[in-house]
């Protein structure tokens, strides 16, 4: 994408197609990423909300292989911290982080929009507030009545829960 003045100027998508079931995953997590440009364009989206965001708009299947990849990194003792999730401004350089980072991110906005209750709009109100005004700033205006350290704790719940869902099925 080339983005200057306020705008998307330009956008280009290249995908392989050698593997056709991952084709339309990877086709609509690269859109929504050109679609959050356009949003976007006048600041930084957070690393986090880019890649979370895009992971939601992916087939059922393709989030639960992300969701997999984070139980078995949870049961490992991995994991990021909020603070270190939204505060990330480039990709963690070893792959195995970055999948993590990916699946951390993905969650972590699915836990907003189905546990908090946070919608498309919304979501994407609390996204600009961190860009403008920092992540302290966002969580409070948007999370009056939570702590960081609360809303994470509350993520982590979830993320227990949503294991022990997805290991009775």
């Amino acid at each position: 994408m080339e983005i200057g003045n306020g705008r998307v100027w330009g956008r280009r998508l290249n995908v392989r197609s050698d593997s056709p079931h991952q084709l339309s995953a990877v086709a609509a997590h690269e859109l929504t990423h050109v679609i959050l440009a356009d949003v976007f364009c006048h600041q930084q989206i957070p690393r986090w909300a880019d890649e979370g965001i895009a992971i939601q708009s992916e087939p059922a299947g393709r989030r639960e292989e992300f969701r997999q990849l984070l139980r078995e990194s949870l049961a490992q003792g991995r994991r990021f911290s909020l603070q270190e999730l939204t505060s990330a401004r480039t990709y963690p350089s070893d792959p195995v982080l970055a999948k993590l980072f990916y699946a951390q991110s993905g969650t972590w906005v699915e836990f907003l929009t189905a546990k908090k209750n946070v919608s498309g709009p919304d979501l994407l109100k609390f996204v600009s507030g961190i860009s403008e005004k920092g992540f302290q700033t966002a969580m409070h205006n948007h999370f009056p009545n939570s702590s960081i350290s609360e809303l994470e704790a509350e993520w982590k719940s979830w993320i227990d829960h949503q294991d022990l869902i997805a290991s009775s099925d």
